[in-house]
């Protein structure tokens, strides 16, 4: 975790995998992509906002074994989101950030995918606890967690990436590195 932005007694941690929205121009030459894509955690590291790996993160994911914690994984994802917040205040502004009205995030216990809500109010980020949408315990279960990624793969596209094209227009677009190594662009697994 990009320690600038960690402002925490706790310490750092990163999330498992990040969904993160990719600029619409990259896809142009594939054509058919779509502008969100997969990533786990031994790709790169996750929070790292250089210039040649500037994508904006739509949503994050915790993983925990079943009985290992949903309550510590919705404090690691709260930790994390909390950076997130504090590098888009410094980056597009308060007054811009509190027209996000949160930033969600998944935390998976075992079989049970649950939603975790993050807001900013008065330069505190409330972590609000997780909502069960799914489980991989049935088929039923798996259409739910499929439907709840749908959604907030909805979410993302319809308000988290317009907003990030007024505030932060810079972010996503590829850097000339990016162009020339096709960084970002391969090997990965789409939702």
């Amino acid at each position: 975790m990009n320690l600038s932005y960690h402002r925490f007694s706790e310490p750092t941690s990163r999330v498992d995998y990040i969904i993160r929205i990719v600029h619409e121009s990259q896809d142009d030459d594939v054509g058919g992509h779509e502008p969100l894509q997969w990533f786990d955690s031994n790709r790169m590291p996750l929070l790292n906002w250089t210039t040649s790996q500037l994508l904006p993160i739509a949503f994050s994911i915790e993983t925990k074994r079943y009985g290992g914690g949903v309550a510590k994984g919705e404090q690691q994802l709260g930790i994390w989101n909390a950076a997130q917040w504090e590098f888009l205040i410094s980056k597009a502004g308060e007054k811009a950030v509190k027209e996000l009205d949160f930033i969600p995030g998944v935390v998976v216990e075992g079989h049970t995918w649950s939603l975790v809500i993050t807001t900013r109010h008065l330069n505190r980020t409330n972590v609000f606890p997780g909502i069960q949408f799914g489980n991989t315990h049935s088929i039923i279960g798996v259409f739910q967690v499929i439907a709840g990624l749908r959604i907030l793969r909805t979410w993302a596209i319809e308000t988290l990436w317009p907003w990030y094209k007024i505030y932060l227009p810079a972010m996503g677009q590829p850097s000339a590195r990016d162009l020339v190594t096709g960084a970002g662009l391969d090997e990965n697994r789409q939702i």
